[in-house]
């Protein structure tokens, strides 16, 4: 390459990157729109029953792909499918994953969130529950009889939870309370090139890996599943529409009595009676985050909002196109001043206002 056209290329270099990350962004921006409507359409569908046996299949052949939809197992695999079940939370078996730091008013909260596999009721072991075996764990219990299992992310909960969780029983429910579940289904993460790895033997997660929290928490896969025979359902408050409630403060004192303890902000209070259930510290840590219940989930307005909106997409492409604009417009500037020895008005006239100011100071 000649001289002139290496400096041709080093002077566009800046506006041939700008441009392309105009261009990503553009791509992002499509992306985050399907994704988006992927969502709604998914949640316009019905709850998945998964304690049903109504919707089986007809016991396929298990060689049904994501998204045919001939079928509930089919569908049940897709990610963020709306899904229901009842069972019985195995607590001792929990997983945390962590540390997540909430945040209210500037007052950060060290918590995980909270993994907690869910004994199907009515769970019959080899047998298919519905949607298929492949789509369950299976924990074989005292009498040696199968029980299938999905496992639960219920959510956000404070340190003090892991730590001292005979505080917590009020939340955690009794062994063997039935409860009813809605949320949505989680597929692993995909961690970033930083991310440290899981270390499952000592009990520390710092991602989503379905299968590996499975084997953690003691549930065999019973089939060939996308997710190695287990689903992960994240609970979500299907009936708020909104974000997850935060505090909100008009005034400094508010602010100031918020952070103290001898002035505490009083956000949702327990029913009557049941407060009496919570010592004092576990509810003086409810007042602070803003609400009366522990594992704090997230709702739908949640999941239907993105840390980067389409929006941001939009102007993040402008800015990067239009610095593209800019500094393909000063190099082509700079070329035609070296080729032709005359310069564009904008340079001759800030070489003339320079001149004048040190004719001025001489």
């Amino acid at each position: 390459m000649s001289p002139g056209g290496l400096r041709s290329a080093l002077l566009f270099a800046p506006s041939a990157f700008a441009c392309g990350l105009g261009v990503w962004q553009v791509q992002r921006l499509e992306q985050k729109k399907t994704e988006l409507e992927y969502r709604h359409e998914l949640l316009g569908r019905e709850p998945l029953d998964l304690n049903s046996s109504n919707n089986n299949d007809g016991g396929g052949s298990g060689k049904q792909r994501r998204g045919e939809g001939e079928g509930s197992r089919g569908r049940i695999l897709e990610r963020h499918t709306p899904v229901t079940c009842r069972g019985k939370f195995l607590h001792d078996r929990s997983i945390f994953v962590g540390p997540r730091v909430r945040s209210e008013l500037g007052q950060a909260f060290q918590g995980y969130m909270v993994v907690t596999p869910l004994e199907l009721e009515g769970g019959r072991g080899g047998g298919k529950l519905g949607f298929g075996s492949s789509l369950f764990g299976q924990r074989v219990n005292e009498e040696g009889k199968g029980k299938e299992v999905v496992l639960v992310l219920r959510g956000w909960v404070p340190q003090a939870w892991k730590d001292e969780p005979e505080r917590f029983e009020y939340f955690r429910g009794g062994p063997d309370q039935v409860v009813q579940v809605q949320g949505l289904v989680k597929p692993s993460d995909n961690p970033g090139y930083f991310a440290p790895a899981n270390l499952p033997e000592i009990g520390q997660w710092f991602f989503y890996d379905v299968p590996a929290m499975a084997r953690a928490c003691g549930v065999g896969a019973t089939g060939g599943g996308e997710e190695g025979g287990t689903i992960l359902v994240e609970e979500v408050d299907m009936e708020e529409s909104a974000e997850t409630k935060r505090v909100k403060l008009s005034t400094a004192m508010d602010v100031l009595a918020f952070r103290t303890d001898r002035n505490l902000w009083k956000g949702g209070e327990l029913p009557a009676g049941d407060a009496a259930r919570v010592d004092r510290g576990v509810q003086v840590l409810l007042n602070k985050l803003n609400t009366s219940f522990l594992p704090i989930q997230r709702t739908l307005g949640d999941f239907l909002r993105f840390n980067v909106t389409p929006q941001d997409h939009i102007n993040y492409a402008l800015t990067w196109f239009t610095l593209a604009f800019c500094t393909s417009l000063m190099a082509y500037a700079r070329l035609r001043s070296a080729k032709t020895g005359k310069s564009w008005w904008f340079f001759a006239r800030g070489r003339r206002a320079a001149a004048a100011s040190s004719r001025r100071r001489g």
